[in-house]
């Protein structure tokens, strides 16, 4: 814990979203006809608070003030959105020797995903959007901030 309770705190916020994203998804499970909102909703508290709690607790950690770790916060979070936005794109546009899954494989599992719900199309446009978000939080954090912009455009433009 570092000391800080701070850290404890987030531990136990993040724990308890991810599973609530966890219930909901199960509970939703068959639903093949989810709303952008829930799936977003399920996103955001899965990927999305896992990635931005870790972001918060390196700002926590390095000490800046809560100005900058709540904005490393927003920027995890939309990066982690913006992962399974990629992550749903690359189930349809993915190569299989790369990937290491088979193309297609959430639509024959009948999984909802950013792709199945707002087209292919709107999906990378919704890729784009949430990665210029995560670059903008960053304008609020301090210091360089050159590897977590090239960890963001990395985690967008990845192949696999």
């Amino acid at each position: 814990t570092l000391g800080d309770p701070l850290i404890n705190l987030a531990l136990g916020e993040v724990t308890n979203t991810l599973c609530e994203g966890e219930v909901i998804q199960l509970h939703r499970r068959d639903d093949i006809n989810l709303s952008e909102q829930t799936y977003l909703e399920i996103v955001r508290r899965k990927t999305g608070s896992l990635i931005g709690a870790c972001c918060r607790l390196g700002g926590v950690i390095s000490g800046v003030d809560e100005e900058k770790y709540t904005a490393l916060e927003s920027f995890g979070t939309n990066v982690g959105t913006a992962f399974q936005i990629k992550d749903d794109l690359l189930d349809v546009q993915g190569k299989p020797e790369v990937t290491g899954k088979p193309t297609g494989s959430d639509k024959k599992n009948n999984r909802s995903t950013f792709v199945s719900i707002l087209g292919e199309e709107e999906a990378e446009r919704r890729l784009e959007y949430e990665l210029e978000l995560s670059l903008g939080c960053l304008q609020k954090s301090a210091g360089d901030t050159t590897n977590l912009e090239n960890l963001a455009r990395l985690i967008a433009y990845r192949s696999d």
